[in-house]
């Protein structure tokens, strides 16, 4: 008999999360990236994207749905919020272990030149948490 047993448990955390970067190229240039997701195969960690639907007014914007794939997972996501070179705001559409989530990507002149991005999420994580205990002695 193991002398340890797993102990599950329902927990639902709220999570903040802020990231701040600088780059070189122009805010117009880093949001053409982050809006046209068929790019971010080639800079971020997804291996494939799929435009699910269409936006209200422009295929990538506001209502279009897109789907982001690695060899082991898939995320999609409706865009809410679109401000032209400035703001790309999310939310989560598949579920995962996240409730809740929305995210922005804000985009402002940088203290020189360039860009500084920074994003901003919240969401809940919800879950079966396992850890392991010694087991009681029978």
């Amino acid at each position: 008999m193991s002398r340890f047993r797993k102990l599950r448990r329902d927990a639902v955390r709220a999570i903040d999360v802020r990231v701040e970067t600088e780059s070189q190229a122009s805010p117009q240039a880093v949001f053409r990236v982050l809006r046209d997701g068929a790019t971010w195969p080639r800079w971020s960690l997804f291996d494939a994207f799929d435009l699910e639907r269409h936006g209200r007014d422009d295929p990538l914007g506001v209502g279009a749905i897109r789907v982001f794939s690695t060899r082991m997972s898939q995320a999609s996501e409706e865009v809410i919020e679109m401000l032209p070179d400035r703001r790309l705001a999310y939310i989560l559409l598949s579920r995962l272990s996240f409730q809740d989530y929305r995210a922005e990507v804000n985009l402002l002149p940088g203290p020189m030149r360039g860009s500084s991005a920074c994003r901003e999420g919240d969401f809940l994580l919800d879950g079966h948490e396992a850890r392991t205990v010694p087991a009681e002695r029978t």
